[in-house]
């Protein structure tokens, strides 16, 4: 429990220890990118000026992985298995975006979690749930295929 953040998803590695699960979010350091607009691939800051990618499917209306930089989302793209092997990869290219909080907050009569979407630092939201991840909605964005982007507007590496 923490006052900041109500009841909240932790986890047990440790940064820069161990062996890093691709495919998987820590819900800590996933909060972490998004709420700073650090980079999901290289972890430094994204500037506020700067254009930020998110990677995903086609017409994602929101993203759980963090932002990334457009020369670390190139560099993803190429050297990914999983990214490169897929066709409908797309990026969401924008200079902003909202964040989301997203909670469980039930179970439903399948035994599958429920969750809500609340307002990002809503702190009626703190008892309402147990926090996970962060969402987050990007604005004024452009879309376009991770393929056609890749070889028409990536940044050099």
């Amino acid at each position: 429990m923490s006052a900041e953040l109500g009841e909240h998803v932790v986890c047990p590695c440790e940064p820069g220890r161990g062996t890093a699960a691709f495919g998987d979010q820590c819900p800590p350091r996933q909060r972490e990118l998004m709420s700073q607009r650090l980079c999901g691939i290289c972890g430094r800051a994204i500037k506020a000026t700067s254009r930020l990618v998110f990677i995903g499917g086609p017409n994602a209306a929101f993203y759980i992985e963090p932002p990334v930089h457009p020369r670390c989302a190139a560099y993803a793209l190429m050297v990914c298995p999983t990214l490169a092997a897929a066709e409908d990869v797309e990026l969401t290219i924008a200079r902003t975006y909202s964040l989301r909080e997203r909670r469980m907050t039930g179970v439903s009569a399948e035994y599958k979690l429920t969750y809500d979407l609340f307002p990002y630092g809503d702190p009626a939201a703190r008892s309402r749930g147990l926090l996970d991840f962060y969402l987050a909605f990007p604005e004024n964005a452009h879309r376009i295929a991770a393929k056609e982007w890749l070889a028409d507007h990536a940044p050099a590496l």
